[in-house]
């Protein structure tokens, strides 16, 4: 290994007073500042990004293909919505909370299962069609329960959002102790 010269040592040491002084300066921007974003706590991030998904796919997916599926079944279209939640969780929501995650590796309390091979995928698929029929059963009965329902809560992407939400936790909550109970 080469020792630097004399002329590399300058050049290091004026880099290292210039960036001295640019972080001294009141004009320029502080690189080890906190950005808003990096204060929002992880799991605020985590629940409003899987909440906007289990929006998503009820509005795509009952709302646009409804129509035509209802022809068929209702328990079809909660069956295609499901795969499409395991899709959308295993390549999507996973991939944005491990994109997002802070040093204490927080995103993995989050997700049912992660991994790079292909029975993730099928896990998750699985997981969607689990949490896509439990969730349209307990958002049909939630509305039917409601009495004079002439706003549709219940069956529209909002409030179905919050319902796959609450699912969601209680599979994830279920998961998470499985874990760890296992590692204690």
């Amino acid at each position: 290994m080469k020792k630097p010269s004399l002329e590399q040592k300058v050049v290091v040491d004026v880099e290292d007073k210039e960036l001295a002084e640019l972080n001294e300066s009141p004009t320029a921007p502080n690189i080890y500042k906190l950005s808003r974003f990096q204060r929002i706590p992880f799991w605020v991030k985590a629940v409003l990004i899987k909440y906007w998904s289990f929006g998503m796919i009820y509005y795509f997916i009952i709302a646009g293909l409804g129509i035509y599926l209802i022809k068929y079944d209702v328990s079809l279209s909660f069956l295609i919505m499901g795969i499409v939640m395991g899709l959308v969780n295993d390549i999507v929501v996973n991939n944005i909370l491990e994109v997002i995650d802070d040093e204490n590796h927080h995103a993995h309390w989050y997700w049912i299962f992660k991994s790079k091979k292909v029975y993730s995928l099928l896990i998750n698929i699985v997981y969607g069609v689990i949490w896509g029929v439990i969730s349209g059963i307990f958002s049909a009965f939630l509305a039917s329960v409601i009495p004079n329902n002439t706003v549709g809560l219940f069956q529209e992407p909002f409030t179905f959002a919050l319902v796959g939400s609450l699912v969601e936790a209680f599979f994830v909550g279920i998961k998470d102790l499985i874990v760890y109970k296992h590692q204690k």
